[in-house]
């Protein structure tokens, strides 16, 4: 049995914190010398060896090396994307000292004179360092010539939480704890607070505080603008935008007063969107890609992507303000706004943290009409999608169906579905953005986008929605329709 194949500590522990100090640390000292805020008293402190990476006991030497080679690596990756959006700001609340890892697992082998030594050591380093202790609560499972931390997924609440926030926990800590008899009708309570919730308060994933402030005062709401972000795309004023919301901001008709496109990344929608008996305001338009939470979706976000792109590029060009939004506006439509940037905006050596710059071909090209054009020049064969044509559609006055309120003609819709349609759309999209001539494009000859730019399209969103954080999931299946085509050919 390969030992190696087995870790003591998790990666979050034994990689990712100090890696994450160590970066942290340099940046620190390389602002604060930037700024000039870095006396001799502070030089003797964040010196070459308290900058040292340190790992713990059971990482292999090998493995110390390899993580200490990236450091200065994410070091001039994190200044060059200007990360720090106020380096004298950071600096001021930074650390007064270099932060350090310190490690204790539940080892029952370990000696009571072991964890003295540990504390002892501990003690002393705070004299130097800003100490992050990881405390291990699994147990180690032992084989023959191995042992194992058994995961737990603590930190993971979406495997196991069903969308029950602390708050709903401690109000309903009597009908959870006391009054289930098996982990099914656990489970079958929590789903009920859970939903009873959404239905009473559509932020019921917010912070205790303002959940609070609402039960207490009724009166007492928070501005319709506080349930987006907008990121800032062009110095322009007359250039299009685009919002990353909770579901709360697109709710109509108070949303049309912000946004003339709203796509909706769940499968809930307000009736004022959907009802036949109330039309849109006129130059208004609604997309809804029916995407799951989390990991209960499978694969819906990849299918309706170039759907989706296919409507912003066009409400782009159009100069439109679009929201974006999911339920709490922090996985689903934080990925659709990544896959915008980084299909419709150039990244070019470090980001300008006030806008980005536009492809012209998006603003020349980009069209329902263009891309109908190609298809039919392209004969394409796409199979149609039945959960598109069966959803409810939308005809205008000439006779065209349209997907739903979206404005797009209902057979570009199907054929932008599943695989099929993402390549179709991808190699319009060249096509429009070459214009015949290759050296024009600025792009990868396979890639739209690579791990990196959509790294730096996730750290321009951050920049205005703090909270903007999407699962590895997400992050994957973005990974897989920008750069999957070529691979599965």
């Amino acid at each position: 049995m390969d030992a190696s194949k087995y870790k003591i500590q998790p990666d979050s522990f034994s990689a990712t914190l100090p890696i994450w100090c160590a970066v942290m640390n340099r940046l620190v000292v390389h602002y604060r010398t930037q700024l000039s805020l870095m006396d001799h008293a502070q030089s003797c402190k964040w010196n070459d060896t308290s900058l040292t990476l340190c790992t713990p006991p059971c990482i292999s030497q090998e493995c110390h090396e390899q993580i200490e080679g990236i450091i200065g690596e994410r070091v001039k990756s994190a200044i060059d994307a200007k990360v720090i959006m106020d380096p004298k700001s950071f600096v001021q609340k930074a650390p007064v000292k270099p932060m350090r890892c310190f490690w204790i697992q539940n080892d029952d082998s370990q000696q009571s004179h072991d964890l003295n030594h540990l504390y002892k050591e501990i003690k002393e380093a705070q004299s130097q360092y800003s100490c992050i202790v990881c405390i291990s609560c699994s147990e180690l499972l032992r084989g023959k010539n191995y042992e194992q931390y058994i995961p737990g997924a603590g930190d993971d609440e979406e495997s196991w939480s069903g969308g029950l926030t602390p708050s709903l926990f401690w109000e309903n800590v009597d009908s959870i704890i006391h009054e289930t008899t098996s982990e099914a009708k656990t489970n079958e309570v929590i789903t009920c607070i859970v939903e009873k919730a959404k239905l009473a308060d559509e932020e019921w994933f917010r912070a205790e505080s303002s959940r609070g402030a609402l039960r207490s005062d009724p009166k007492i709401r928070p501005s319709f603008t506080s349930y987006f972000d907008r990121v800032r795309l062009s110095s322009k004023t007359n250039d299009g935008s685009i919002a990353v919301g909770t579901r709360r901001a697109g709710r109509p008709p108070e949303c049309w007063e912000n946004f003339d496109a709203v796509v909706n990344v769940t499968t809930m929608e307000y009736e004022d969107m959907i009802s036949a008996e109330k039309a849109l305001p006129e130059g208004k338009f609604y997309l809804q890609l029916p995407v799951k939470e989390g990991k209960r979706d499978k694969a819906e976000l990849e299918n309706w992507m170039a759907v989706a792109m296919l409507f912003i590029g066009v409400n782009l060009k159009e100069n439109k303000r679009i929201l974006i939004h999911c339920a709490q506006g922090m996985d689903r439509s934080v990925a659709i706004t990544m896959a915008a940037l980084c299909l419709y905006y150039q990244f070019v050596g470090d980001i300008d943290t006030t806008s980005l710059s536009p492809y012209s071909w998006c603003k020349e090209e980009m069209s329902y009409k263009s891309f109908e054009a190609f298809v039919e020049k392209q004969n394409a064969e796409v199979a149609y999608e039945s959960d598109v044509n069966e959803e409810i559609q939308s005809i205008d006055s000439d006779g065209e169906t349209y997907y739903r309120r979206s404005g797009i003609p209902l057979k570009l819709a199907n054929k932008c579905k599943g695989k099929q349609g993402r390549d179709l759309f991808l190699s319009y999209l060249k096509a429009i953005s070459s214009s015949g001539d290759v050296s024009k494009s600025n792009r990868d000859v396979d890639f739209f986008a690579t791990k990196e730019t959509l790294r730096l399209a996730l750290i321009k969103v951050q920049q205005y929605r703090i909270k903007a954080c999407p699962t590895r999931s997400t992050m994957q299946k973005l990974n897989r329709f920008f750069m999957s085509s070529v691979y599965e050919k």
